[in-house]
């Protein structure tokens, strides 16, 4: 069970990530016993495969992803293998941090108004806050919809929120629901509103998406306080093995 392996917990919520992005992008996966993969060439900014236990082989993964089209980034969720012999490089991923099913705390912002992207005006809206509006510049060939097109499904288990400040759209966060657990991911803030709870309160929003069940994320170092003081603990750390093509 997940809940007695944050880590795995993780792993399974990254998986179903994936699995509602990808799906928006026509890529669907192919599921092993302990690997997940793209079947077709995924978007630059995502994961074309991820380890599922602790115990997956690496040339079970080289094989894999042999014939595909581009791998970009492959997430090693337990740090456990070696796939240099396919030409990958491996870098730290951010911390995966876990929490317990809990009530999820109120957050509420002077200013702030939350909402739900539920239509394809409002998830170009999401991903263009997501990516490009708030401090992180996105490599030069981003375009909108490479990571959530106009044909993502709102009305499922993947939940997209983005906060409104004075109006302004200002940050984001989402949820994908795991029948066991759900990913909180997409956290981010301007920069110039930092420090005021927004961020805290994406998170609580996405929480609120599946409250009955616990909740994983990786979190950026800068943020792991902020995540802490919502009842996150870390609880491991992945590798990004990558191979540019």
């Amino acid at each position: 069970m997940p809940h007695d392996d944050p880590v795995l917990a993780c792993a399974l919520a990254d998986a179903r990530f994936h699995e509602l992005t990808l799906a928006a992008l026509g890529v669907p996966l192919r599921w092993a016993a302990g690997l997940w993969w793209a079947t077709g060439r995924p978007a630059r900014f995502l994961m074309t495969a991820g380890t599922l236990t602790a115990r997956t082989g690496s040339d079970e993964v080289l094989a894999a992803v042999a014939d595909l089209p581009a791998v970009w980034q492959i997430r090693d969720c337990w740090a456990a293998l070696d796939l240099t012999a396919g030409g990958y490089t491996a870098e730290p991923d951010d911390p995966w941090m876990f929490r317990p099913a809990s009530a999820v705390p109120e957050r509420a912002v002077p200013g702030l108004v939350i909402r739900r992207a539920d239509s394809p005006d409002r998830v170009r809206l999401f991903e263009r806050t997501a990516v490009r509006g708030t401090g992180d510049q996105p490599p030069p060939e981003f375009r909108d919809g490479d990571i959530h097109p106009s044909g993502t499904r709102t009305d499922g288990d993947l939940h997209l929120f983005t906060g409104f400040l004075d109006g302004e759209p200002v940050a984001t966060s989402l949820a994908a629901v795991h029948p066991e657990v759900v990913m909180i991911g997409a956290v981010r803030t301007r920069p110039d509103v930092r420090g005021r709870g927004i961020g805290a309160a994406l998170v609580c929003a996405a929480l609120a998406a599946a409250p009955d069940r616990p909740a994983a994320l990786g979190g950026r170092i800068r943020a792991v306080p902020m995540y802490e003081r919502l009842g996150f603990r870390v609880c491991g750390q992945a590798l990004l093995w990558q191979r540019r093509t």
